[in-house]
Formats: structure tokens, sequence, C-alpha cells
């Protein structure tokens, strides 16, 4: 009787990740598009709305000392939460399925 290890595919991990990340963008936009079309405006949902939602912290970086990197910190939390997830999820999952020997 021949016993099958399980092993980890990371192949189909990272196409599983993808789908969720982009379905998740999907999500968001799709609530974005309902606020739209009932209010007439339309919801801004950045990254800092998202992290501000899971309750992290950003206070330190007001700190930070050197201003172009502040400022690039601060545009980068502008940018819309929807396409965050989408090139997250996408990168991951090429990352894991081109490294499906793990």
């Amino acid at each position: 009787m021949e016993i099958k290890s399980k092993s980890f595919d990371a192949s189909y991990f990272g196409a599983r990740v993808m789908g969720y990340g982009l379905f998740g963008a999907i999500i968001i936009l799709g609530y974005q598009v309902y606020q739209w079309l009932k209010n007439g405006e339309w919801l801004d949902i950045t990254l800092h709305k998202g992290l501000y939602y899971l309750e992290i912290d950003l206070t330190r970086i007001t700190a930070i000392e050197w201003q172009g990197v502040q400022r690039f910190l601060f545009w980068l939390l502008e940018v819309p939460l929807a396409a965050v997830v989408a090139v997250l999820s996408i990168g991951i999952g090429f990352i894991l399925m081109s490294n499906s020997e793990l």
C-alpha cells in the first residue's frame, strides 16, 4: 500500500491567491459603484482607509524627518484600495506560481 505525501502545491495556492484577490478588488469596486448609483457621489476607498479599518496605526509617518519620503508615503496611502489588492494578489500569485517547487 502506497501512502501519498501531502505536499504544498504552490502553483495551486498562487492561483487561489490571485483569484481571491481579484474577487476582493471587484467587490470593492462594486461597492463604490453601488454607492455612486445610490447617492450620486463617488466613495473614495483608499489604502489609508483600509488600514484604518484594520486599526493599523500610521501616526509614525508624520514623524519622518525626510520630507520627500514622507510625501511619497502619503501619496502611497492615497492609492485606491482596489488597485492595491489587485496588484498585490497578482504579484504574490505569480511569485508562488513561478516557484512551484516550494
